[in-house]
């Protein structure tokens, strides 16, 4: 029997009341997360939670700590311990990132210089998430890039030393990795990029091919830009082309800036290579390489079936069924197959791909750009590009497909492009009891609030002109493509103003919300005014989550952890980020 004033009763109690405390806290930690350090599903393998880090704080290469920035968001960061700064610690168990290249102690001697990248543990880029890569210049700052791929070409300009650093982060934000780095130096050797033409460009062979490219730095004696050109076809002899800016005879001219050469080319597949090389042809950056094709004019099948090909030959296969084949040698190919006798409205096949094809192209002014070079920013509907355009149409086509209830929304629609092109689907598709709202200020961007939303402050997107556009233009836009109806909703004014009117809060339900606002405000205000009425299985589009100051990705971020949110985000290869509504959260 052991009396109460006992030392050793004394210490059991202490003990017990220490364990109580300990499970305690524990059981409330788990049960009570705000928004600031909600458990995120980062929906990695093999990553630590935060409970994780808590738990085993002095983990063999890792220091886990918590900075609060100005907008209060949670950042964790991960930074290796061991001596060899470009090798991991841990085990083979953690996702991990390598510097391949530049090699520690290297000497850069040329720009652009290529920053190579390799990942493990099973993470993927894009799709379990993207590399923070820091370039860390003495007296200059750190230069910061989200990298959506291992490989990233740098065209920074300096001379001396500086420091490569990397780590890898999930779609959520959060940091998964170790930080590692490598220290290189830089001399300011030539820089070179090429401009035009693209890679999978369509050229018409009756037209001059413009060949653009920034040339500067330091160069060597007797070296300068040079392009070489080849081009096959099944029919013709190759065509092979070699033009340097130090050849006599100079035919290059000087276009904004750049370099320019106008080359006629022979129709076929053609692979362009451009650097800088010396007089002997041995190249002094790295070369850059891109296939094209270039085509006699358009021409219709034979039999007269209407069907036209502009990437193909032609084949006829019996009356009525004609359609575009392409040419298995063409790596960008994209061929165009039409069947005569379908009829555009309804119909899921050929005709409907084509006709969603020319409004894409339309949209894009790829159709009559090659007659206007240098000008297609100028007369183009939308600056999403053709692989943010077909993603739009893939998810518009999902949420029909799948029975997804509600209507389609674009907030922050510039001159319309994206809200054209959905409301082509629904008439492709011939579905009358959707509507598209197309939301915009018309007015251009809004002055930041820094008060309200420091991630905002010094944004200058309320000073470009060419972001205000009204809405008689954006009206015109879709009367031009013959897509003015009932079907399509106009809302006029700012978000803050028109987000929470009768008018939107009585949509019942939204299938696709796509946002556009550039702002962390303009995209936060949005997510937080109609998040709610997006329907289960509903798609939501991010398109402004890859700008300098990601202020819409940090939006985004803000709000997953706001409204406890676990659906993952995915980022696609054109920078665009979406998730697909499949669980509901405290914000609906």
């Amino acid at each position: 029997q052991v009396h109460m004033s006992h030392p050793n009763f004394v210490k059991l109690v202490k003990l017990l009341l220490l364990l109580l405390l300990g499970f305690t806290s524990a059981q409330w930690k788990a049960k009570t997360r705000g928004p600031g350090s909600a458990k995120i599903k980062v929906n990695l393998q093999d990553s630590y939670s935060s409970e994780e880090a808590e738990q085993e704080p002095e983990r063999e290469g890792w220091r886990q700590t918590v900075v609060r920035d100005d907008s209060e968001r949670e950042t964790r960061e991960a930074t290796v311990t061991s001596d060899d700064k470009n090798e991991v610690s841990g085990g083979g168990t953690h996702f991990a990132v390598r510097i391949v290249a530049p090699k520690e102690g290297e000497l850069i001697r040329h720009t652009p210089f290529q920053v190579i990248l390799e990942t493990s543990g099973g993470f993927t880029v894009p799709e379990d998430g993207e590399i923070m890569l820091t370039m860390s210049y003495p007296g200059r700052g750190d230069d910061v890039r989200v990298l959506q791929s291992t490989v990233f070409n740098s065209w920074n300009l300096h001379q001396g030393e500086f420091t490569i650093s990397a780590t890898l982060v999930s779609t959520k934000d959060e940091p998964v990795s170790p930080t590692v780095s490598t220290r290189v130096s830089q001399i300011r050797g030539p820089h070179f990029v090429l401009t035009s033409p693209e890679d999978d460009q369509l050229h018409i062979s009756q037209q001059t091919l413009p060949v653009l490219f920034h040339l500067g730095g330091v160069l060597p004696q007797g070296s300068g830009g040079c392009v070489e050109i080849s081009c096959t076809h099944p029919r013709d002899d190759p065509f092979l082309f070699r033009q340097c800016t130090f050849d006599e005879g100079n035919p290059f001219s000087i276009q904004d800036g750049q370099h320019r050469l106008d080359v006629k080319i022979s129709p076929g597949n053609c692979t362009i290579t451009a650097g800088v090389s010396d007089a002997n042809g041995s190249p002094l950056t790295p070369v850059t390489s891109r296939v094209f094709r270039v085509v006699d004019e358009q021409y219709e099948c034979p039999g007269g079936s209407g069907v036209t090909c502009h990437h193909g030959e032609c084949v006829e296969d019996g009356e009525r069924e004609a359609h575009c084949e392409c040419d298995p040698g063409y790596h960008g190919k994209r061929c165009l197959p039409r069947w005569a006798g379908e009829e555009v409205g309804g119909g899921r096949g050929g005709v409907e791909e084509a006709y969603l094809h020319m409004i894409k192209s339309a949209l894009l002014d790829t159709i009559y750009a090659k007659d206007r070079p240098g000008e297609t920013k100028v007369v183009a509907r939308s600056m999403v590009g053709r692989k943010g355009l077909d993603d739009l149409e893939n998810f518009v086509k999902e949420v029909l497909d799948r029975d997804v209830p509600g209507d389609l929304m674009e907030t922050g629609v510039w001159q319309g492009g994206s809200c054209i092109l959905m409301a082509a689907i629904l008439r492709a598709r011939g579905v009358r009891d959707r509507k598209v709202w197309v939301v915009d200020s018309f007015e251009g961007c809004p002055k930041p609030d820094p008060e309200l939303y420091p991630a905002d402050n010094n944004d200058q997107h309320h000073t470009y002109d060419n972001l205000r556009v009204s809405l008689h233009k954006v009206t015109s836009n879709l009367a031009d493509f013959g897509l003015a109806s009932s079907q399509v909703e106009y809302v006029k004014g700012w978000f803050h103003d028109t987000m929470y009117t009768d008018r939107i809060q009585n949509i019942e339900n939204i299938a696709l919300l796509r946002l556009d606002g550039d702002l962390y405000q303009s995209t936060i205000e949005v997510l937080r005014a109609v998040y709610f009425k997006v329907a289960i299985g509903g798609v939501i589009i991010i398109d402004d989550w890859r700008l300098d100051k990601m202020q819409a990705r940090s939006a985004v971020i803000d709000f997953h952890r706001e409204c406890m949110i676990e659906d993952r985000i995915h980022v696609g290869e054109d920078g665009l980020a979406w998730w697909r509504k499949e669980t509901t959260s405290n914000c609906g």
